[in-house]
């Protein structure tokens, strides 16, 4: 049941969109794992409100929740360790011009490069 909740337990505060275009917070009251959903509740004009949204309406507008999407096992014998790429343990600083003059740490991971704005 956790997994399709992601991220997502009672009382997180999500963003949700109402019928009317509306974006704003609510906090989860309940999840539904028979349906796939969870219901929230919010105050409006002092009077609480609450509906029940799908998970897929809510990870769209929360993404950071969504569950951790998990890559196949592939069926094939995994390599031989000589030719897997190791992990460096000592970040590197390197430049982007989206960065400007910020410094930006880098760190290789088995052919996935990704960089992290301090």
């Amino acid at each position: 049941m956790a997994g399709i909740f992601g991220k997502i337990f009672v009382g997180i505060y999500v963003e949700i969109k109402r019928s009317d275009g509306r974006i704003h917070q609510a906090m989860v009251t309940s999840l539904h794992d028979d349906n796939d959903s969870v219901t929230v509740e919010w105050i409006e004009n002092g009077d609480t409100k609450g509906k029940e949204i799908d998970l897929e309406s809510i990870f769209a507008l929360n993404p950071d929740v969504a569950p951790d999407e998990e890559i196949p096992q592939s069926p094939e014998a995994p390599l031989p360790p000589s030719s897997i790429t190791k992990t460096s343990k000592v970040p590197k600083v390197c430049s982007s011009p989206l960065a400007g003059n910020s410094p930006l740490l880098c760190r290789r991971v088995i052919f996935i490069d990704y960089c992290v704005l301090y």
